[in-house]
């Protein structure tokens, strides 16, 4: 099936989701007659009626017809909901949200930003270089961004299609890629993967189906170069090209950390040397580059304090945001941070990395773990105030629920030069209930 020359009625499951509303938004625009669903009215949802696109918010099964020519559901659809099953019912050919894009990709020249951390980042300042590279992408990312105009994708003129593959359920494994940017890899996603050897495993197979003679850009670390040595031998055609572990900045950025040092030179690196970019466009975009929503994101202030709102979940990412914290707001700054754990299994898995990964924070917040795919065994492993109790940290609180963390700080008179909030889950609207008030 081919997506970029057929011209189909396609229904969209989940459709406001993050990946499934750009990809809605992408077929819609390339003549495709869209139709979808979705529990709740969102901004992505709102955004795709305006391009014409009728969603439902009743998701019942006489919303499927036999006149659809396919069905396209998120990850997040589970086998038993009306729609879905009704679509299996009829014969419908029906796909995921990865096997969608997978779909996609056979008509492009698509670069693919995979890694642990990092991926929304770099896959937007990837667009960013590429549209003022004048190669005019189509581009689909998890977050809305500034460069997109607000938006979470891109429907370009030209042949190049960049995307952000996601590793869970070996999701990444449909696409059809030329070039791969790896940005790390280190174990998550614990709810799925067994152990680090069978997360690596699934790098390793998504390398492998890297079209011929393309590209695989890399950070060169320690852990990296093993899993670099041994795909070169698997696949001596490939182009690889390796960015640095900076421990300095080199770029400069509106967005702070170290992190995001890493990210520009990432970009660099596969700009110059795969796309043949001018330097000068690459250091232009990358200066005037200003994030996507909730990584670093400044949402306003509260009690005159600036709220920085982040997507960190891992420990990795929260030591390098309350890094950049330091880096923005200098050294002997007081910052409070806020932190919602997302998923009892990464917690419990990741206790001994959690525990020292909050050293720049001299105030912490924990709110209750977020249950998020976890089973009832998974809930019975640890509890938030296990959580609490094993971070040592000396100024740390557990605020409970999310409206109980909301009340904790409304009434909470703060002594602090900046509050950092972090979290994958809920936790993205405690920032602008914080900044209203």
């Amino acid at each position: 099936m081919n997506l970029k020359k057929t011209q189909l009625k396609i229904y969209c499951i989940g459709i406001g989701g993050s990946g499934l509303s750009g990809l809605a938004a992408i077929l819609a625009k390339s003549g495709h007659k869209i139709f979808g669903s979705d529990q709740l009215p969102s901004k992505f949802t709102k955004e795709l009626e305006e391009l014409g696109i009728i969603v439902n918010f009743t998701q019942k099964e006489e919303n499927i017809d036999e006149t659809y020519d396919l069905i396209i559901h998120s990850h997040a659809i589970e086998n038993d909901h009306e729609e879905l099953k009704k679509a299996h019912r009829l014969n419908l050919k029906v796909v995921n949200y990865p096997e969608a894009l997978g779909l996609l990709t056979k008509s492009y020249e698509t670069i693919a930003v995979c890694g642990t951390h990092g991926k929304t980042t770099v896959t937007s300042m990837m667009a960013s270089v590429a549209i003022g590279a004048g190669l005019d992408p189509t581009v689909i990312i998890g977050a809305v961004t500034k460069e997109l105009n607000g938006h979470n994708y891109r429907s370009g003129k030209g042949n190049l299609l960049i995307i952000e593959a996601c590793e869970y359920r070996r999701s990444f494994l449909n696409y059809h890629h030329d070039h791969i940017i790896i940005t790390n890899i280190e174990l998550d996603h614990l709810d799925y993967f067994k152990d680090e050897k069978d997360y690596f495993s699934s790098y390793m197979e998504f390398c492998l189906k890297t079209k011929q003679n393309g590209s695989i850009t890399y950070q060169d670390v320690d852990k990296m170069r093993d899993f670099i040595a041994k795909l070169k031998i698997e696949r001596p055609d490939l182009n690889f090209n390796k960015f640095q572990d900076l421990k300095e900045s080199k770029y400069i950025l509106k967005i702070p950390g170290l992190h995001n040092q890493n990210n520009a030179d990432a970009v660099s690196r596969f700009a110059q040397h795969v796309l043949n970019v001018p330097s000068k466009i690459i250091n232009e975009r990358l200066q005037s580059f200003e994030g996507a929503s909730r990584r670093f994101e400044f949402k306003g202030n509260f009690q005159g304090i600036p709220v920085i709102d982040d997507y960190a979940h891992h420990p990795t990412e929260i030591r390098a945001t309350l890094n950049a914290a330091r880096q923005k707001f200098g050294s002997s700054a007081h910052l409070t941070a806020v932190f919602q754990p997302h998923q009892f299994s990464r917690t419990y898995h990741l206790i001994k990395e959690f525990s020292d990964c909050f050293t720049d924070a001299d105030e912490l917040l924990i709110t209750d773990i977020l249950n998020v795919r976890d089973s009832k065994y998974d809930e019975q492993k640890i509890t938030t105030e296990d959580f609490v109790t094993t971070i040592n940290h000396n100024n740390k609180h557990a605020t409970g629920n999310l409206e109980q963390t909301l009340q904790f700080l409304l009434k909470k008179n703060l002594k602090t030069e900046a509050l950092i909030i972090m979290g994958a889950g809920s936790i993205g609207t405690l920032s602008d209930q914080l900044t209203k008030n």
